[in-house]
């Protein structure tokens, strides 16, 4: 009874083992597509982040705008009808150091941003105490 019972209980650490393998691998993979994904849907989100700060920028007479140079055309066809309608001057700054699919707003009363790494940290951080390892950087 008792090789029985250590029998069942190697098993279900074997078991165990192998589940917190394979969640690992999975959120590996998830990390390693997650910038792709991020790039992917970035001028969707682009227009999600124009239209939620449209309001605010509504009473602004001036604002910036940075995005990866790859949306940069987005970026200023999402802001057409805004400035067709009101005095705001938009800078739009094309900066390579952005990683594709990242937007920062900026104007005088606030700010905006979609920053996909700091997406991914908050991922990493609710899947972390779930057993699963410290996140791997994806900024990138």
């Amino acid at each position: 009874a008792s090789r029985l019972a250590g029998a069942a209980a190697a098993a279900a650490a074997a078991v165990d083992h192998c589940a917190t393998a394979l969640a690992g691998t999975l959120f590996a993979a998830l990390g390693a597509a997650f910038p792709t994904l991020a790039a992917a849907h970035g001028a969707a989100e682009l227009r999600r982040v124009i239209a939620a700060v449209t309001p605010a920028l509504q009473r602004e007479a001036a604002f910036s705008l940075a995005v990866h140079p790859s949306l940069a055309a987005t970026a200023a066809a999402a802001l057409a009808p805004l400035t067709a309608a009101h005095p705001a001057v938009p800078q739009i700054v094309a900066d390579p150091a952005m990683a594709p699919g990242d937007v920062r707003l900026l104007w005088p009363g606030g700010s905006a941003e979609r920053d996909a790494g700091a997406v991914w940290q908050e991922i990493a951080a609710v899947l972390h105490p779930a057993g699963q390892p410290a996140a791997p950087d994806r900024t990138e």
